[in-house]
């Protein structure tokens, strides 16, 4: 007998598929492998962007919808967005101050 192994899915992935479902209206499965399937329109892909990036405090480019292909796909670049933006603002921290 084989066993099928669940994907492992964790609250980010949780969070961006409740975001998803908010918005097309139905209820969007975490593992859900294959967003291109659902047929979002760019509007309602520009509202996801909105939320997404207001829910997990990031700014996100337009360059994300076109890569709108899963919730994995998507939860990636939004560590990718918090982690530069991390270091970003501890780069800030250690730029001495040229004002007087």
């Amino acid at each position: 007998m084989t066993s099928r192994r669940e994907p492992r899915i964790d609250n980010l992935e949780r969070r961006i598929a409740a975001i998803i479902s908010r918005v097309v209206g139905s209820a969007i499965d975490a593992a859900e492998d294959d967003l291109e399937n659902l047929d979002i329109d760019s509007l309602r892909r520009l509202e996801i962007l909105a939320l997404l990036e207001k829910e997990f405090v990031v700014t996100l480019t337009e360059d994300v919808v076109a890569d709108f292909q899963s919730i994995s796909r998507l939860s990636r670049i939004i560590r990718q967005a918090r982690a530069s933006e991390r270091g970003a603002q501890e780069q800030k921290k250690h730029i001495p101050s040229t004002t007087h």
